[in-house]
This record gives structure tokens, sequence and C-alpha cells, in this order.
């Protein structure tokens, strides 16, 4: 029984080995798809237009009052804009903001903010998605 058992299993075991070979299962992709063409587009925001400053008043201990007038950004989701002053010494600082529907506004330079003999404004463009454009700079104003 025993020489049986062993004939059976050599037998078993040369049918695997030699079926192996051919029952291996074999794949290959070739299908393709095109994609559709995808643009990406830009935005630009546009800057306050035609900026200008006019000195209302001077304080020769305090500071100078200035009407500031711009014409506003045409650009998608305009928020509001931020009035900056450049003095003379260097320093840079906001005087104002305003709502998206206002384009003037009148602001108190600080002449304690420095030893500036003049000042010049620029409006910056702010929007809902974060993007700015700033103005060129007004002509410098003196006190």
């Amino acid at each position: 029984m025993t020489t049986r058992r062993l004939l059976v299993l050599l037998a078993l075991t040369v049918a695997v080995i030699l079926g192996s070979g051919s029952t291996a299962a074999n794949a290959t992709f070739a299908d393709s798809t095109a994609l559709p063409s995808t643009t990406v587009g830009t935005a630009t925001v546009a800057a306050p237009a035609n900026v200008t400053a006019e000195l209302m008043s001077c304080s020769s201990t305090r500071g100078m009052r200035i009407a500031v007038a711009w014409e506003p950004s045409a650009s998608a989701g305009v928020r509001g804009y931020l009035v900056q002053a450049y003095l003379s010494n260097g320093r840079t600082y906001a005087v104002d903001s305003t709502s998206a529907t206002e384009s003037q506004a009148t602001v108190i330079v600080d002449k304690f903010a420095g030893p500036a003999t003049s000042v010049a404004l620029t409006v910056t463009t702010l929007t809902s998605y974060g993007w700015t454009a700033t103005s060129p700079r007004t002509s410098a104003l003196t006190c």
C-alpha cells in the first residue's frame, strides 16, 4: 500500500510541475482615452485710477489734512480700498480704509510719525479673494 501511495503522489507532483507553465495568466492593457483640453485663465486686479491728493489744512505742530480721490477699480470682488502715506523720511503707514462703494477719503497724516517734510499717497484695491493692486504715488505734498 505504501508503494501505491508513493506512485500516486509522484504522479500528482509531475502533473502539477508540467501543467503549471501552460496555465499562467497573462494580461495586457492597450486601451486609451483622449482627455478634453483644459485651459487655466488668470485674472488681474486693477488698481484705482487717477488718484489725486489735495492738501486741505496743515498744522505746524500736529499733521496734514488731505483729501484723496480716485476712480474705482473695475475688478471683480472688490471689498474696499486702503490709503497709505509715504513720508519723505522713508516711513510708510496706512492712514485709512474704505468700503468698495467709496472713491474718496479725508485723511490725517500725523507729523509725529517722524520728521517728514512731505507726503505722497497711494490707494490699494482690496479684493475678497486676497489679491491687491496699488496705484502709483501721488505728487508729494508739503506742509
